[in-house]
This record gives C-alpha cells, sequence and structure tokens, in this order.
C-alpha cells in the first residue's frame, strides 16, 4: 500500500490523499483550505459567534473520507486520517483549525459511531444537526 497526494480532479482548490493498493483507490481524504468562511455558518451562528471560534477566519475543511466497502473494518480510515493530520500539519501550519461534517453515508454505521471515530483524532462536536454533526478539531 502507497499514498498519492495531488490536487483532486473533483475540485480545482482540493487536495486528495488516496491509499493505493496494487492501483486501485481503496481510500481517500479530499480537503481544502477555507478563507473568509463565515457563509458555510451563517445559518448556524451570528457574525460574531463565527469570529469566536474561527479568529483566523481560515481553516482546512474535510470534504469527503472514503473506504471501499471492500476495505473498510481493516483500519483505513484510520492510517488515511493519520496521514491527512501528518500532511496538513506539515504543509498547512498556518491552519489552527480542521472542520468536517460528520454524516454516516452507509446506513451501517450510526452518527454516533462516526463521531466516536472522529473524536479519536481530536475532533470534537461543533453543530449537531439532524443526521449529521459538524465537527472541530483545534491545532494548538
Amino acid at each position: 500500500m502507497e499514498f498519492k497526494i495531488y490536487p483532486s480532479t473533483d475540485n480545482d482548490d482540493s487536495i486528495k490523499i488516496e491509499l493505493i493498493n496494487f492501483g486501485l483507490d481503496i481510500g481517500h481524504i479530499i480537503f481544502s483550505d477555507i478563507m473568509c468562511g463565515y457563509e458555510y455558518f451563517e445559518d448556524d451562528f451570528s457574525e460574531d459567534e463565527y469570529y469566536d471560534i474561527f479568529t483566523e477566519d481560515k481553516y482546512l475543511y474535510i470534504q469527503q473520507v472514503y473506504v471501499d466497502k471492500k476495505w473498510r473494518g481493516k483500519g483505513i480510515a484510520n492510517k488515511l486520517m493519520d496521514k491527512f493530520i501528518s500532511y496538513s500539519n506539515k504543509k498547512f501550519p498556518q491552519y489552527d483549525k480542521i472542520v468536517l461534517n460528520a454524516y454516516p453515508m452507509e446506513l451501517s454505521i450510526t452518527l454516533d459511531l462516526l463521531k466516536l471515530f472522529y473524536n479519536k483524532f481530536g475532533f470534537n462536536e461543533l453543530i449537531q444537526q439532524e443526521n449529521n454533526c459538524i465537527m472541530l478539531k483545534e491545532n494548538n
């Protein structure tokens, strides 16, 4: 298995960290850097509340964490998150916050289990919505 990191073809401003096994993408993370991001939270926070949390008005945003069904339960998501965190700390040290939207796309996982998974990597609940949760990791 090897990691490949390159600009995502899904979005010009995004980066994809892909875990490859025998030439196949068995899992990946797509993320981007966000600046002036209040518009993403204007339904959830007042502008003052937003700037209390995001004082620098910039953060990294994980758009997608994906593991191929055949590889689930084998630690691939853990490997991807570890690689993402080490890569982002090295390449984006000026970003002290990481945001993601925990949303169970598959019926086989609950939102509570998904939140527990991200808690292991330092993410905490920021906003609980219906069947998803905006989570925040602070890199201090």
